[in-house]
This record gives C-alpha cells, sequence and structure tokens, in this order.
C-alpha cells in the first residue's frame, strides 16, 4: 500500500477500533472464537439473512436464541429490537460490511440512526457511527 493510502487507511482504522480488539488469522476464525465469547446466555442474535456463513455456525455455538431477518430489512430488525429488548439482556445484529453475492453494501448510516433511538449501549452506538462516518459509499 502507497505511504499515503496507508495513512488514510491507518486514521479510519483508529476510528473505529478504539476499543479492545481481537486479530485472526482469518474472518471465519475470528468470527468463530468472538462471537460465542461476545453473546451471553441472556442475550438473543438477529441474523441479516445474506449474512456471511462463518457468522451463521458461529450464531450456533451461544447460549441465546438466533433468528434471521430479511436482508438489510431495518424496519424488521427495529421490530424484533423492540419485541426481544424487553424479553432478554442484549440484543446483537449481525450482518456483513459488503455482501459479495449481491454487491451490496451494509446500510450504516441508517443503522446509525436507528441506533440512536436505542441508547442503552453508548459503545454500540459509537462503533456504528464510525463506521457509518469512515465506510460511507457515497
Amino acid at each position: 500500500m502507497a505511504l499515503p493510502e496507508r495513512a488514510c487507511h491507518d486514521q479510519r482504522v483508529l476510528a473505529v477500533a478504539t476499543r479492545p480488539s481481537a486479530i485472526s488469522a482469518s474472518t471465519s476464525m475470528g468470527n468463530m472464537s468472538t462471537i460465542p465469547t461476545l453473546v451471553g446466555a441472556g442475550d438473543v442474535v438477529l441474523l441479516d439473512s445474506q449474512v456471511h456463513r462463518s457468522v451463521r455456525m458461529a450464531a450456533k455455538l451461544v447460549d441465546a436464541p438466533v433468528y434471521a431477518i430479511p436482508h438489510s430489512d431495518l424496519d424488521v430488525l427495529e421490530r424484533r429490537i423492540r419485541q426481544l429488548s424487553e424479553e432478554h439482556d442484549r440484543v446483537w445484529y449481525m450482518a456483513d460490511g459488503l455482501y459479495s453475492m449481491f454487491g451490496d453494501f451494509f446500510p450504516a448510516k441508517e443503522l446509525s440512526i436507528l441506533a440512536e433511538r436505542y441508547p442503552t449501549e453508548e459503545d454500540v452506538i459509537g462503533l456504528v457511527r464510525a463506521i457509518a462516518e469512515n465506510l460511507s459509499t457515497d
């Protein structure tokens, strides 16, 4: 990577990675080790229907209910958050940044607006906002 491009990349990584991080040899290995560690027994997981197979496989290892929602459907996501947040400690939404089979991107800006409506997890809202700002496709 050329030096100016590296500097831009480093700034974007620093904007997102302000909390403890995990490094793995592959995305699949990262998903398989991190997701079961983070999701607790009192939580619930919502998977985008087109999320990567390794995320779906890792979700099978958690001690929590797992549900699929239609691809990038934030109306359904919000409805499920409202329903499930009353019964569970945390609601996890798992999606990809780029869906290579369909060529569409994670709706980061829209999700950051949705996250602001549920301000119980400041770190999560900050992370979604940083991702939206740094991975914008506009």
